[in-house]
């Protein structure tokens, strides 16, 4: 019983030898990047910050189709800047600076043909996959994982031991 619950409570490792048949082969998992959304009636801005570097993506609210010939004007945190379009439909941004840590507000002058809109959102700068700490959530779960399973093996075993030392004082006082 008791090896049953220590296999049934220890995680499941793979290696990186198994076979996944035709199936492309994925890329390990990376950080995500920080993002902001912004939107209105008639747009979705979609902003993602590489180092000093933001990459919008603009569509139609109604029916998501990709805007590629817009004209953006971004105000962060009180310094406005120009987007330049992309060959691949996106717009870029090369910031002066690298924005602070904590939340930045961020407010986009859009101009498509003769409609023109303006959209607000946030992007929030922090190291989210790490805790005070210093640990990635994931090794905190793995950590609380391998504790209660610990615990709950204690329980298990204090409750034997005991069962076993009552069985043994029951027996002893007969003679």
């Amino acid at each position: 019983m008791l090896i049953l619950l220590a296999f049934w409570l220890a995680p499941a490792n793979a290696d990186e030898g198994h076979d996944h048949g035709d199936a492309p082969a994925t890329a390990p998992a990376t950080e995500v990047l920080p993002r902001f959304t912004a939107v209105s009636e008639d747009f979705e801005l979609v902003g993602m910050l590489t180092g000093q570097q933001l990459t919008l993506y603009l569509d139609r609210t109604a029916t998501n189709e990709p805007v590629r010939e817009a004209s953006i004007e971004l105000d962060i945190g009180g310094r406005v800047v120009r987007a330049s379009p992309t060959p691949e439909g996106a717009f870029l941004v090369a910031l002066p600076q690298a924005l602070p840590e904590g939340s930045t507000p961020i407010t986009a002058t859009v101009i498509v043909g003769g409609t023109s809109d303006l959209l607000a959102g946030d992007i929030d700068i922090n190291d989210s996959h790490e805790d005070e700490d210093g640990l990635p959530h994931a090794h905190r779960r793995l950590i609380a994982g391998w504790g209660l399973g610990a615990l709950v093996l204690l329980g298990v075993l204090a409750l034997l031991w005991r069962r076993r030392s009552r069985g043994a004082s029951r027996t002893g006082g007969a003679a």
